[in-house]
């Protein structure tokens, strides 16, 4: 039986972004891709809206092979000798993947994939490592609400998303003017990873406030700058963990069929069992209206308690509850386990019963809430990190799980794909994201383990090596270049179009203050190309002689903006130290913000 698995192009349809960010932007078109044969199709979903994505199709090659007719169009670049977890039932592991442009050409077994290569095509050694579809973080607020983690630029906190291995990003409350940020972002190079924007109604207060009908302007699914998508709206129902329902039901009801009968995809946040109960009952009612209600994939979010009957009613009208892996062991130690005695009994937190209930579920970070500096393992929030507490529960910090939280645990495998093929479900985007399939969006992660394959214990431990997204590296780990296509044996190559003002805008000396004990931290660096030099002063005290850790340290650039670098580090007692930090540019390249796993942002000025 042959293995590989392939697809073709058909001639993309031009679409104009109608952008809030100043002007109609074109959709990017796939390089070097003959589309001889092919006709012009567009597709729009009822719910999902029009896509960006050229539709797939197949380019039949009378006489030949399928591997002759995929040779017709060689790949940019192959990775093979790998352990490719696909998250596609077709195919479900591999050892090689073939993309071409933005996209997956291919995947299969070593051998079919090898075959299909040109002169032209960069061959990647996997060594064994791990390939993922690039992770879907199905709540979040890392960029509207990133002043909580005293982010001033979005910058930083885009770089350590991208280095945790997500590459799609939920926004769940995005104003006009958050949007209007996304698409300024978008349009200068640093957004850099997709973004589904949802457009909130109201406000969460302790009575209906809606915000007015600025979302009307847009539509379900309109791309409105090549990596910010509208996805759908957002409804609150209850305030301060459900201690207040702020709608009545008749109320509830119209909004949410005016919304449907608009075409919107619907995402209710709701945390009680008394608040769903309002949203099964809404959608209920608009399914005497309008049956297909069940096809609209409406959205719980967070969604922390559902008794057994809610449970049926939610696989019936095909509601996808947007849940969090971290939960519940996260809790232990706020007020927010005063929730769980005012529920009823045995409904907090049932992921296992709602997969077994052949519910779709989608796993999130919800960052930043509940956020810590974890010291060791995969950081905080990171995808690696909520596939580990699936099966383990565990909380921040290493808090174990109460007894009774162990009887929900799921597999690793369930949250990871809870994290991608579930996660591009819930927006309407499984016919481009989600999976490593041929002719979807080549948004992939290369892993220094299989999460499906070591102990459930050990999962925290996995390292991100690189992560890619549509084709690009956007990061590769320190001495990880060899995985990296494009970072031999730098990163991505500066143009004067789209550098800086500053040829050399990370030279310079930089000052910070290290928010955990307030020492002053002095950066000194000098940049050659796209190469980095530098030195490091951490004075703690000014009575300390010689001042505290100090050394030299080197990096590669990551983009324009974005550098990475290592820096080895003694001090006047003998004791010595390896920091690696992402440093990005901001506020016109005076600003540097060094992030790293523990202790960080460092946000420094230039001096």
């Amino acid at each position: 039986m042959r293995t590989v698995r392939y697809d073709r192009w058909l001639i993309p349809t031009l679409l104009i972004f109608i952008s809030a960010c100043g002007g109609p932007e074109i959709s990017p078109t796939i390089p070097h891709i003959p589309t001889i044969g092919a006709t012009e199709t567009g597709e729009i979903s009822a719910y999902g809206g029009p896509e960006i994505s050229p539709t797939i199709g197949n380019i039949p090659t009378v006489g030949a092979t399928k591997t002759e007719e995929i040779q017709a169009y060689p790949p940019d670049m192959i990775f093979y000798n790998g352990d490719v977890i696909t998250m596609d039932d077709n195919q479900a592991r591999a050892q090689a993947i073939a993309l071409a442009g933005e996209r997956i050409l291919a995947v299969g077994i070593n051998a079919e994939i090898l075959a299909l290569k040109s002169s032209t095509t960069q061959v990647i050694d996997l060594q064994g490592k791990t390939v993922t579809p690039g992770f879907i973080d199905s709540h979040q607020h890392r960029i509207g609400d990133r002043w909580k983690r005293n982010y001033t630029e979005a910058d930083p906190v885009i770089q350590n998303a991208i280095e945790q291995g997500w590459t799609t990003l939920d926004e769940l409350y995005v104003t006009q003017e958050r949007l209007d940020e996304l698409c300024a972002l978008d349009q200068q190079g640093r957004l850099r990873l997709r973004v589904n924007a949802y457009l909130p109604v109201n406000e969460q207060t302790r009575e209906v406030n809606l915000l007015g009908p600025y979302y009307i302007k847009y539509s379900q699914g309109q791309m409105v700058s090549p990596h910010v998508r509208v996805a759908g709206v957002k409804v609150f129902t209850d305030f301060n963990n459900a201690e207040v329902l702020i709608w009545k039901q008749e109320d509830l009801n119209d909004l949410l069929l005016n919304l449907h009968q608009e075409g919107w995809q619907l995402a209710m946040k709701t945390i009680s069992t008394r608040s769903l109960e309002m949203i099964l009952k809404a959608f209920e009612y608009i399914e005497t209206i309008d049956p297909n209600v069940i096809h609209s994939r409406g959205r719980l979010e967070h969604a922390f308690f559902f008794t057994p009957e809610q449970i049926t009613r939610v696989q019936h009208l095909g509601l996808i509850p947007i849940m969090h892996t971290s939960i519940p062991s996260e809790l232990i130690g706020s007020r927010d386990m005063l929730m769980i005695p005012l529920e009823p009994q045995g409904s907090a937190f049932p992921w296992r019963n709602l997969i077994e209930a052949n519910v779709t579920i989608a796993n999130a970070s919800s960052w930043p809430s509940y956020y810590v500096d974890e010291p060791t393992g995969a950081p905080f929030g990171s995808p690696i990190r909520l596939i580990y507490q699936g099966p383990t529960r565990a909380g921040n910090l290493g808090v174990q799980p109460e007894a009774w939280m162990l009887d929900q645990t799921i597999t690793a495998e369930d949250a990871m794909r809870a994290l991608t093929i579930n996660g591009a479900y819930a927006t309407y985007q499984e016919d481009i994201l989600g999976s490593l399939t041929a002719g979807k969006l080549a948004d992939l992660v290369i892993l220094s383990d299989n999460p499906l394959g070591v102990e459930s214990e050990d999962i925290i431990n996995i390292k991100v090596l690189m992560t890619m997204i549509g084709g690009e590296v956007e990061y590769c780990a320190i001495g990880q270049q060899s995985l990296c296509p494009g970072i031999q044996p730098a990163a991505r190559t500066l143009t004067p179009e789209t550098d800086t003002p500053l040829t050399t805008p990370f030279s310079g000396t930089w000052e910070g203050t290290d928010p955990i004990d307030g020492s002053i931290i002095n950066v000194s660096l000098v940049q050659t190309e796209n190469g980095l030099t530098g030195e490091y002063k951490d004075t703690y005290s000014p009575s300390v002689k010689p001042p505290g850790y100090e050394g030299h340290g080197s990096g590669t650039m990551i983009s324009t903006t974005t550098t990475q670098m290592t820096f080895d580090l003694s001090r006047w007692d003998g004791k010595t130290l390896r920091l690696q930090y992402s440093l990005t540019l901001s506020n016109q390249n005076n600003t540097l913000t060094l992030t790293c796993d523990v202790g960080c942002p460092i946000v420094m000025q230039r001096k």
